[in-house]
């Protein structure tokens, strides 16, 4: 065992930001994009500033406190139960160096506004999420990834500083690559606070991606114990980017028979995309992503309008579709594409484009796709529509049902497997849903073995049974060699936190609380989110 110190910075006395208490003010951030009922914040801060913050954390050591982004969550750790919402939104600075490539970015800036000045400078931040309303700290709080990790990996792989505000008012700065611990170390943080933080001996999951609390490898960077915290160790304040240049995309729409012929057409993309990173298939494949969507959320969105209004239609026979990007060399124009189809056409393949159309010509799935090409945006935009009318057409499900039963609400899953495991998985999501008496729409990141399953309950006895198949699945991901907490994070979700005991083990889920003792003693931030929190004090 070794210790690894770091000294603390004070940030300079500030006034303090008003606590709020204004009802319609608190109802704005009494709950996220879980829609989980909670009882309420007690008082809302917007601090505008890393000082504003610390000032007020001092000024209120006993108080529970919750970090708030952008609302986005989908497991209940943005919806206060009774402490003061800390509100990040107004932390939303932004700096970017094109020189470096890097970007430095307050906690609340939002991907939507990130991706659209990176754009200007023709800079780009691979690992974010689909949804582009979330926040940079709620992303990184989470380590979420999105459609492109196959390709890039998730957040923790692309942050490079982080600045923490930790419970009692000092700063916490980071910078990847300067510490390596290991399972069992301490960290020790100096302050006027000195603080001994154990790092826990149980490794976290080993894949690439998941966010089942904090992180344990070995080897490792003491910044990646704080990537995917979700708040309950410190609240990040900011954060330094890595970018890459902005790519140029074409994107497909591909139908196909049946889950079987989805899955082998994914494995031979991924398989050539691999070969042409490592530089064994040179003018290769390049594909970033593989979504995949099954027929019950064609149906879904078909039933919605989303189709007819996108301009897609649905081949008869198609009970699967797969939605990919791949990348082309920078600036490449439509007509330098059109080019490399005729001349795979005439039997003179040479290019990227080539190499895609002999992976769809293989699968017989060449006749059943559609091509978007860098030129056409708009197009491309419609396709990309396509994966995000699903969630959409689930959410009007539930809301519908709900009117019925208010017991209703989402019930879905963030499993990851090997893809070698993956086909095995799909069946088990079928079958099990299906001994449940349940129907179900399964859609996601299949370049990843990451999928979402999503029960479509009428009742609360379908509730009940969406559950229990849920726990089911998650055990049988854990059987594979997979995580049932990929990319969400487990926030106050009773059934993640099961969940997430499930994937660690008591031991290990020990070792976490003492990692989170250490860094607050008094359990006031964040608690309830990650595992259930000793008795805390509300304002």
């Amino acid at each position: 065992m070794s210790t690894v110190r770091l000294t603390l910075q004070r940030p300079a006395q500030r006034a303090l930001p008003a606590t709020v208490r204004d009802p319609d003010r608190l109802e704005a951030v009494a709950r996220d994009a879980a829609a989980m009922e909670g009882s309420g914040a007690s008082g809302l801060v917007e601090p505008r500033s890393e000082e504003e913050l610390c000032a007020w954390l001092r000024a209120n050591p006993d108080t529970a406190v919750l970090p708030q982004g952008a609302l986005t969550s989908l497991t209940g750790g943005a919806t206060p139960c009774g402490e003061v919402v800390i509100s990040l939104a107004r932390l939303r600075h932004l700096r970017v160096d094109p020189q470096t490539s890097r970007a430095v970015a307050g906690a609340g800036l939002v991907l939507a506004e990130l991706h659209a000045t990176l754009a200007e400078h023709g800079l780009y931040y691979p690992p974010a999420p689909t949804h582009d309303g979330a926040s940079i700290g709620g992303n990184v709080a989470t380590n979420a990834a999105g459609a492109a990790t196959f390709a890039y990996g998730t957040t923790r792989d692309w942050v490079q500083r982080i600045r923490v505000a930790l419970r009692h008012g000092e700063v916490l700065e980071i910078t990847r690559g300067e510490h390596r611990m290991h399972p069992g170390d301490i960290l020790e943080l100096l302050g006027e606070r000195c603080l001994s933080v154990p790092i826990p001996t149980a490794l976290s999951p080993q894949l690439r991606k998941t966010s089942a609390a904090y992180m344990v490898r070995d080897p490792m960077d003491p910044i990646d114990l704080f990537i995917g915290s979700e708040g309950t160790l410190g609240i990040i304040t900011e954060v330094e980017l890595s970018l890459r240049p902005l790519p140029t995309e074409l994107l497909a729409l591909v139908f196909l028979p049946d889950d079987a012929s989805a899955v082998a057409l994914t494995r031979t993309l991924r398989e050539r995309s691999r070969l042409t990173g490592q530089g064994e298939r040179p003018g290769g494949l390049a594909v970033r992503s593989i979504e995949y969507f099954d027929a019950r959320c064609l149906a879904l969105i078909q039933a919605e309008g989303k189709l007819e209004e996108l301009r897609v239609t649905v081949p008869e026979g198609a009970s699967a579709a797969l939605l990919l990007v791949h990348e082309l060399p920078a600036g490449t124009r439509d007509e330098a594409v059109m080019g490399q189809l005729d001349s795979a056409f005439a039997g003179a393949p040479e290019g990227p484009i080539a190499d895609l159309v002999d992976a769809l010509l293989a699968h017989d799935a060449l006749e059943t796709t559609e091509l978007a090409l860098p030129e056409q945006s708009s197009r491309q935009a419609q396709l990309a529509a396509v994966r995000e009318a699903i969630p959409l057409a689930v959410s009007e499900w539930l809301l519908r049902h709900q009117r019925q039963d208010p017991a209703v609400h989402k019930l879905g899953g963030d499993m990851i497997v090997p893809f070698e495991h993956f086909a095995t998985m799909l069946d088990a999501y079928r079958s099990v849903f299906a001994e449940h008496g349940l129907e179900a729409c399964i859609y996601g990141h299949i370049s990843d073995g990451n999928v979402h399953p999503n029960a479509l309950p009428t009742s609360a006895a379908d509730m009940a049974a969406g559950e229990a198949a849920l726990l089911e699945l998650a055990a049988q991901a854990i059987a594979l060699g997979g995580c049932p907490l990929s990319e969400h994070g487990v926030g106050r979700s009773p059934l993640k936190q099961r969940m997430l005991v499930m994937t660690r083990g008591p031991e290990a889920m020990d070792q976490l609380r003492a990692t989170k003792a250490a860094l607050d003693p008094g359990w006031s931030l964040a608690p309830g989110v990650l595992f259930s929190a000793p008795t805390h004090t509300l304002e």
